[in-house]
């Protein structure tokens, strides 16, 4: 029935807002983190101490943290799209089809289902390039 489908729109609709807030916490939050631990180690980055390596190991672990949270909204808001494009379906409206289609004509305009994990990515790929340059 149309109550019970707009109740389920509505809330995946809600649903996907709040983790999109999410995302963007997350992403604050590891940046944060990473831009701290970049502050303290600041000169040593290439002579890592042994307080400096747990912390850039600290780091690296947030990073991780991240990247998981990331994946797992990611699917949380796949499924919830998925069940809101259905009932549109169903009910023949179009919001989250126009909102797609608008979204595909624009130029060079990134998804942030995968930029999010790129941008986590290319932090730990620095991090392990500061790791292999203190092993030479």
């Amino acid at each position: 029935s149309w109550e019970f489908a707009k109740v389920e729109y509505e809330n995946a609709l809600e649903q996907y807002r709040h983790d999109t807030g999410l995302r963007r916490q997350d992403m604050a939050f590891v940046t944060t983190v990473q831009a701290a631990v970049l502050t303290i180690i600041g000169t040593n980055l290439l002579t890592l101490d042994l307080s400096n390596l747990l912390l850039s190991i600290i780091a690296f672990f947030v990073l991780l943290l991240g990247i998981n949270n990331e994946r797992r909204l990611i699917a949380y808001m796949t499924g919830y799209m998925k069940r809101a494009t259905q009932i549109e379906t169903h009910f023949r409206m179009s919001l989250l089809d126009e909102g797609r289609k608008e979204m595909l004509n624009r130029r060079l305009l990134f998804s942030n289902t995968v930029v999010f994990p790129l941008y986590y990515f290319i932090f730990a790929v620095a991090w392990v390039v500061v790791w292999i340059m203190n092993s030479i």
